[in-house]
């Protein structure tokens, strides 16, 4: 919802001064403190969580619990951020996703002994694609990029 609603804030602030990156900034913002509002229980209270859920015989996977925590929520701003792309029009920002699927596809197939297994390595890839998009391209952190001049 977040990310439908920034869509015509970032384009009116893109045609007005060039750049909508305060819009994504803020959007990042909310999309992060309401992710925090369900995370930060997920990853303190896991067996409680999953008993709340699934029932008692679900316990035993509390160990996966906070690499799924961390990974859905990188993968909520990571939304935001294809939304934010493809509303001001960023289509070098593509490759950067292409290049995390390829990385995630590759270290599934080394990777995958288990759920949690899995769970990490889908967290240590999108939490990298964040850090890459955090350096070359729209920085949620910062009002601009490291490596890169940002267009955005």
């Amino acid at each position: 919802a977040v990310a439908v609603a920034m869509v015509p804030a970032a384009a009116r602030q893109r045609l007005s001064d060039g750049s909508a990156a305060r819009v994504l900034r803020v959007a990042a913002l909310v999309v992060a403190g309401t992710t925090l509002l369900v995370a930060i229980p997920a990853a303190l209270a896991p067996e409680t969580v999953l008993r709340l859920m699934f029932g008692g015989r679900y316990t035993a996977a509390a160990g996966g619990v906070l690499p799924i925590v961390i990974a859905g929520a990188i993968l909520a701003l990571l939304n935001l951020l294809v939304v934010y792309t493809v509303a001001i029009q960023d289509r070098g920002w593509v490759w950067l996703l292409a290049a995390g699927v390829g990385l995630q596809a590759v270290a599934f197939s080394l990777f995958h002994a288990s759920a949690t297994q899995m769970a990490i390595v889908q967290a240590v890839v999108v939490v990298t694609v964040l850090a890459i998009n955090e350096a070359l391209f729209h920085p949620l952190l910062r009002t601009r990029t490291l490596l890169r001049q940002n267009t955005s």
